[in-house]
């Protein structure tokens, strides 16, 4: 074993390979701990779950409107400004099936009329579907002009029809680089319990 008095014998290129070693060990120790990910919550209801960052908060859920879905968890976050919303519709199905429509696609089409009338300055990004734990869901992205008529938000809204139900899960972000970094890691956590 080397004592100090030994390390002082050593040349100064393995005293410089010793050093860059050590300063090259903690810069990767450094990096590693800064880029941990950050901690998480989770959210199950009956038929929904999914996985978001602790720095979210839950909010109290509001009394619905009448006619309007009921929302079963509703989390904000600063910084920048964004939240999550999961909302639950009864029977959903019954105005799909009066009009002897596919459920998803009468979904779709309410959700694309309705936006404009309830978001200032709407401007659609895309519609697309996917599957989700063997259930086809809708991905409407879009953006609007917030309260302060100044600010864009930027929406990635899920449509879920679940037998006669339907769930809707709005992510929404001041900073479109977050939404787009929270809703992939949010919807590849999703699960659909059937």
């Amino acid at each position: 074993m080397r004592t100090i008095r030994d390390l002082r014998n050593l040349s100064k290129k393995t005293a410089l390979i010793l050093a860059g070693l050590v300063i090259a060990a903690l810069a990767v120790g450094g990096y590693l701990i800064s880029n941990k990910s950050p901690a998480t919550e989770a959210f199950q209801s009956e038929h929904i779950s999914f996985v978001y960052s602790q720095d979210y908060q839950k909010q109290p859920i509001p009394a619905p409107a009448t006619d309007s879905p009921q929302t079963l968890v509703l989390l904000r976050a600063l910084e920048p400004a964004r939240s999550i919303q999961l909302s639950f519709e009864k029977d959903a199905k019954t105005g799909a099936s009066l009009t002897k429509q596919n459920f998803l696609d009468f979904l779709e089409a309410n959700a694309e009329s309705g936006f404009p009338r309830f978001y200032n300055g709407f401007s659609k990004e895309k519609i697309e579907r996917r599957q989700v734990s063997g259930v086809e869901i809708s991905d409407f992205r879009f953006s609007y002009t917030g309260k302060d008529n100044q600010t864009p938000v930027f929406i990635d809204y899920l449509i879920i029809p679940l037998g006669n139900d339907a769930y809707y899960m709005t992510i929404q972000s001041t900073d479109k680089q977050n939404l787009d970094s929270e809703s992939s890691k949010l919807i590849s956590s999703l699960k659909i319990l059937k």
